[in-house]
């Protein structure tokens, strides 16, 4: 089972919002993990193969995502790191956008996030 991106879709999928857990440390941020692969030939002008993914904790924060490097043909993990700077224990919002992936289609199959426990 998969999430396909056709090639040139650029639509944002947003979603549900993820409760941290009680026994996080902000200090470590928040890993932000997608497994998924691009499927296709593409020419180096066109060979994006990414999400933009757009984060906020809580309502109204400051967006705090960025774009993960490019998806390979191969599947695999491609992550980024949310800054403790930025982080808290409440509710965090997950939009992922697409970069222009005109030669090829992404397809997603999960992710994960990953955080440090309290050490207190």
């Amino acid at each position: 089972f998969y999430l396909g991106f056709e090639s040139a879709i650029v639509d944002g999928l947003k979603l549900s919002p993820v409760a941290m857990p009680g026994d996080m440390s902000t200090a470590g941020g928040i890993g932000v993990h997608l497994y998924g692969e691009s499927i296709g030939s593409a020419t180096a002008a066109d060979a994006k193969a990414a999400f933009d993914i757009r984060a906020w904790m809580d309502i109204g924060d400051t967006e705090m995502g960025a774009t993960h490097p490019d998806f390979s043909t191969t599947p695999g993990y491609a992550s980024i790191k949310l800054t403790s700077a930025n982080v808290s224990t409440g509710i965090l919002n997950l939009t992922l956008v697409p970069e222009a992936h005109a030669g090829r289609a992404i397809r997603l199959y999960g992710g994960r996030l990953d955080y440090s426990k309290k050490t207190s």
